[in-house]
């Protein structure tokens, strides 16, 4: 969340969520967390899963529409959140791809990091994975020593922001 936070403030100058098409690849439990959380900000979610049942429960419970899965790199949308298979973004599918921002938890979605030019060429703000993923790192490691602390553990997560701009503003440069 807070790495998708840090793209929109970034490529659409928003601080909000209301009324952007989010697209997002999976409604397994990660998928379905984001879909959640972000619906309760206002954004329209559009749920893709090769689980149709799986879709259709999320679309149901918080009101967002379904695509079939093959579809998703033709779907028009402001963030594509892929939060399943890796390895999905290659030339053909970036050639597709109908979002401005693609920000999502699926582990090492790039099929090759020559892949990255290619979004970036294509004027599509890219956030990577590794760092959208490290909340749940962090959160695993937290209960590491036995000592979990949700304030702290809160406080790491939030800086996923200030380290996703970070990134994006540096590749400006």
């Amino acid at each position: 969340f807070k790495g998708i936070m840090a793209a929109v403030n970034f490529r659409l100058k928003r601080q909000d969520l209301e009324g952007l098409d989010i697209l997002i690849q999976g409604a397994g439990n990660v998928g379905s967390l984001i879909a959640h959380h972000l619906k309760k900000l206002g954004a329209n979610i559009i749920i893709a899963d090769i689980n149709f049942k799986a879709a259709e429960k999320l679309a149901a419970t918080i009101g967002a529409k379904i695509i079939d899965s093959e579809k998703v790199f033709d779907t028009k949308c402001d963030i594509f959140v892929p939060c399943a298979l890796g390895g999905i973004l290659n030339p053909d599918t970036i050639s597709k791809l109908q979002a401005s921002i693609v920000a999502g938890a699926a582990n090492n979605q790039l099929a090759n990091i020559s892949d990255a030019e290619i979004l970036y060429k294509k004027n599509i703000t890219y956030v990577p994975d590794y760092v959208i993923n490290a909340g749940g790192l962090i959160e695993a490691s937290s209960y590491y020593d036995g000592k979990y602390n949700k304030q702290i553990v809160d406080l790491e997560i939030s800086k996923i922001y200030d380290t996703v701009d970070l990134i994006l503003n540096e590749s400006k440069k």
